[in-house]
């Protein structure tokens, strides 16, 4: 619920999306404002304590995660990313590539996270995939990622945020000396795959470029995502709002640019 004051934001979610949407979203919020102190601390306490890479699996990914001995035993924290197997990790992300993007295609991932989706891209083009991440900690683990998958020689991962620094999902704060991308100067893709925790809308308004494609998860702004891409020429050919694991405040869009 952020960018916008609460009663005004918290409204919005009411009126678009009905009073449960409204409640998961305050639950949500309200559980982020309490851990996040707490999260911080423990990411500055991982600096002293000794870690072990796990090899996982998800969604049909090899990805090698860094487990920190002191986070067993820690009560109430989970580490910001998966450590186990997950068969159906971004799902919605990952189907929604299956689907639209074909044989062929170069495709570029905004919010690279942790590979999966790139390298997901990579498996079904065999085109070039351009990925970028501003977290430096999930830089680290997409890179291996696409290394343990043998994407290295057709997947580029630059270590930089696409306009405005968003929040991110791996970490507790947002990155203060990252490179910046403006969105003018994004290369030309067949496909953009955008993860980007509210920095969606810039990007959408100022990139350069137009994909034949935009598969995008949205944050709390999905009307403004569909009035951005009907502004810019694009129709919207799907939404998925109850996609597996995905969060209540987020819907995905698929759209094709108008013929």
């Amino acid at each position: 619920m952020s960018g916008q004051s609460l009663p005004v934001r918290a409204l919005e979610i009411y009126s678009e999306r009905g009073a449960l949407s409204l409640l998961n979203s305050t639950q949500a919020y309200i559980r982020h404002s309490i851990h996040s102190e707490y999260k911080a601390a423990v990411e500055n306490l991982h600096q002293y304590t000794q870690s072990e890479l796990r090899k996982i699996t998800l969604n049909g990914v090899l990805v090698s995660v860094e487990i920190h001995s002191i986070d067993k035993s820690l009560p109430y924290y989970e580490p910001p990313y998966r450590t186990e197997d997950g068969p159906e990790y971004e799902h919605t992300e990952v189907e929604s590539l299956r689907t639209y993007a074909k044989k062929g295609d170069e495709v570029v991932v905004i919010g690279g996270g942790l590979g999966v989706t790139a390298v997901v891209a990579s498996k079904v083009t065999d085109g070039k995939v351009t990925v970028f991440e501003q977290s430096k900690p999930t830089y680290k683990i997409l890179k291996r990622t696409v290394e343990l998958n043998d994407c290295s020689d057709k997947i580029d991962v630059e270590l930089a945020a696409v306009g405005e620094v968003a929040g991110s999902n791996f970490t507790h704060k947002q990155p203060s000396d990252v490179e910046r991308i403006r969105p003018s100067e994004l290369p030309y893709a067949d496909v953009y795959e955008m993860d980007c925790e509210g920095a969606e809308t810039e990007i959408l308004q100022k990139m350069g470029v137009k994909p034949s494609v935009l598969l995008i998860e949205t944050h709390d702004n999905h009307n403004q995502v569909v009035d951005i891409l009907n502004s810019i020429g694009y129709d919207v050919v799907e939404v998925v709002d109850d996609g597996k694991n995905q969060h209540p405040s987020c819907t995905h869009i698929r759209a094709r640019l108008s013929q």
